[in-house]
C-alpha cells in the first residue's frame, strides 16, 4: 500500500509542477530525481541516473532525430511549401472547396519530407490561410482543414515521434515509417471527402475559383520537383531496403541543402539560423528524453508496469484493454506533448503490449493517431494555438479570430480523425500491408 501511495504522490506532484508552468523537461526531471532520491537514496539515484542516461542516449537510431530536424529547418527557408500549395490549387481548381483540399494535400506532401506536424502547419498555413481568406472562404473551411491536416505531417513519414517509439520499442524505424503512409493517406482522403460534401451542400462556404488552363496545370508540376526528389530519397530508399531510417535522414539533409542552394536561399545568415534552430530543438528533445526515461525508470521501480499489466490481463478482453489504453492516450494528449507521452507511457505499457500479442508496428500507428488527436483537442492542443498565432501575425488580413473560433472550425475534423483511428484499429492491414511488401535491407559483408 505504501508503494501504491508513492505512485499516486509521484503523479500528483507531476501534475502540480506541469500546471505551475514549469517547462515539461524540467518538470519530468524534477519529479524523477526527487522520487528516485526517496526510493534509492542520493548515491543510488546518481548511479541509476548515469546508467539510464547513458543507456538511453547511446542508441545509434537517435541520430535520426537531429538530422530530420535539420531537414525541416532547411525546408522552411526554401519556399517549396508555397509552390506545392500553388500547384495543387491549380489541379484541384474545379473541385468544390479547392483551396481547402489543396491545403490538406499540401500538408500530406510537405509532411512526407518535413517530419514535424507543427512545422507542416506553420509552413502550409502561412501560405494557404491568406489565399483562402482572399477568396472569401467561410471560417469553418478557412481554419479547420489547415489546423487538422497539420497532424498529417506527423503521421506521414518521416515522423519524429515514430523515431522515439522505434528506439523504445526496439522496432524497425524504417518499418514504422512505411506503416504510416497508408493511414496518413486514408485520413487525408477522409478530410477531402468531407470538404467536398459540405461544399456541395452549401457552395457559399467556398466560392468557385477562376479557371485554369491545362497548360498552366502541367507547367506548375515543374515546381514540385524538389518534393518528389526528397520523397524518393527519404522514403523510397527505406522502402527499397537501400538505407536505414538514420541513413536516409542524413542523405535527405544533404539533398535539402542542395535544394536550398538551387533555390538560392542559402547565405551565411540563413545557415546560422538553420544550425541554431536545429541545435536548440535537438537539445530540448534530448533533455526531454533524459528526463522522461528517468521518470519511467522510477515508475518501473515502483512496479507501475507490473500493476498495469496485471490489470489489463484481468479485464477479460483485448478490445477493452485497447479501448482503455486509447482513452489514456487521448486524455494525456489534451495536456502533454507527443514526445513526452511517448517517452513516459511506452516503457510502462510495453509489457502489456507484448503480453497481448499486439503487433508493435500496428500499435505504434494507433498510438501516433491518438497523440495527433491531442494536438487539435482543447484545452491545450498545440495546433489550435499555432493557427491562432498565424492569424494574429496579419491582423490586416484576418478578422480577430479567437482560439474558440479555431476550436469550433476544427471540431468536425477531430471527429473525422476518430473515424480514421477506428479504421486503423479494426483493420490492422491499413498500417501493416505496406511494410509487409518492403524489401529486406541490403547488408555488406
Amino acid at each position: 500500500m505504501e508503494g501504491f501511495g508513492l505512485i499516486i504522490l509521484v503523479f500528483a506532484v507531476l501534475l502540480i509542477v506541469l500546471f505551475a508552468g514549469i517547462p515539461v523537461a524540467f518538470s519530468l526531471g524534477l519529479v524523477a530525481f526527487g522520487g528516485l532520491i526517496v526510493v534509492l537514496g542520493l548515491n543510488g539515484t546518481l548511479g541509476a541516473a548515469g546508467v539510464v542516461i547513458f543507456g538511453s542516449l547511446k542508441e545509434f537510431s537517435f541520430v535520426a532525430l537531429p538530422l530530420f530536424i535539420l531537414m525541416a529547418q532547411v525546408l522552411a527557408v526554401t519556399g517549396i511549401g508555397a509552390e506545392l500549395f500553388d500547384t495543387l490549387g491549380k489541379w484541384f481548381n474545379r473541385v468544390p472547396g479547392a483551396l481547402a483540399i489543396s491545403a490538406v494535400a499540401a500538408s500530406m506532401g510537405f509532411g512526407a519530407v518535413c517530419g514535424s506536424g507543427a512545422g507542416t502547419l506553420a509552413t502550409i498555413g502561412s501560405v494557404s490561410l491568406p489565399e483562402m481568406k482572399k477568396r472569401n472562404y467561410h471560417t469553418s473551411l478557412l481554419l479547420g482543414p489547415v489546423t487538422a491536416s497539420g497532424a498529417l505531417g506527423q503521421i506521414i513519414p518521416p515522423s519524429l515521434p515514430l523515431v522515439l517509439y522505434g528506439v523504445l520499442a526496439e522496432e524497425s524505424i524504417g518499418r514504422l515509417f512505411i506503416a504510416g503512409i497508408l493511414p496518413g493517406i486514408v485520413l487525408g482522403l477522409i478530410f477531402m471527402i468531407y470538404i467536398v460534401f459540405v461544399c456541395i451542400r452549401n457552395p457559399k462556404l467556398a466560392p468557385a475559383l477562376p479557371g485554369v488552363t491545362w497548360k498552366e496545370r502541367i507547367r506548375s508540376l515543374g515546381k514540385t520537383w524538389s518534393i518528389i526528389v526528397l520523397i524518393i530519397v527519404v522514403l523510397g530508399s527505406i522502402y527499397a531496403g537501400v538505407c536505414t531510417a538514420t541513413e536516409s535522414a542524413g542523405i535527405g539533409a544533404v539533398f535539402c541543402f542542395i535544394i536550398a542552394a538551387v533555390y538560392r536561399k542559402l547565405n551565411w545568415k540563413v545557415l546560422r539560423q538553420i544550425m541554431e534552430g536545429t541545435v536548440r530543438l535537438s537539445s530540448f528533445i534530448f533533455m526531454l528524453i533524459i528526463a522522461a526515461l528517468t521518470l519511467s525508470y522510477l515508475v518501473s521501480n515502483l512496479g507501475v508496469d507490473r500493476i498495469i499489466n496485471e490489470f489489463m490481463g484481468g479485464v477479460g478482453s483485448q478490445w477493452i484493454a485497447m479501448t482503455i489504453i486509447i482513452i489514456i492516450f487521448l486524455i494525456l494528449g489534451c495536456f502533454i506533448d507527443m514526445a513526452s507521452i511517448t517517452l513516459l507511457t511506452l516503457p510502462v505499457l510495453l509489457p502489456t503490449i507484448l503480453s497481448m500479442g499486439w503487433d508493435l508496428t500496428w500499435f505504434g500507428m494507433i498510438m501516433l493517431i491518438c497523440l495527433c488527436i491531442g494536438t487539435i483537442t482543447p484545452p491545450f492542443g498545440t495546433h489550435l494555438f499555432i493557427t491562432k498565432a498565424l492569424t494574429d501575425m496579419h491582423p490586416e488580413i484576418y478578422s480577430k479570430y479567437s482560439v474558440g473560433n479555431v476550436m469550433r472550425a476544427t471540431a468536425p475534423y477531430l471527429w473525422l480523425t476518430f473515424v480514421g483511428l477506428i479504421l486503423v484499429v479494426v483493420f490492422p492491414q491499413i498500417s501493416l500491408w505496406l511494410p509487409s511488401t518492403m524489401m529486406q535491407p541490403i547488408t555488406f559483408k
